[in-house]
């Protein structure tokens, strides 16, 4: 089984202005189900979702970096690096 990682890291800035580095799908649902606990929406829906399925190999990798981006910038997280 091949590890599932980004080829660029996520880095982002919690709600309480702690630097976040998430590297891959398993880390990002990590990521939304405690850090996201209290947040929601429709991009958030979908990452969750997209990293549930690249785990168990039903989607491609790169598609969650994708939607955790979104779902960052829908619940107004701040981006550093990407």
């Amino acid at each position: 089984m091949s590890q599932k990682i980004w080829p660029t890291p996520v880095q982002f800035e919690t709600s309480d202005g702690y630097p976040y580095t998430v590297t891959g799908p398993r880390e990002a649902l990590e990521a939304l189900l405690s850090i996201f606990s209290d947040k929601f929406g429709t991009r958030y829906d979908e990452a969750v979702q997209a990293c549930n399925a690249v785990l168990d190999d039903q989607e491609a990798v790169d598609t969650t970096r994708t939607k955790f981006l979104s779902s960052l910038n829908e619940n107004g997280l701040r981006i550093l690096n990407a």
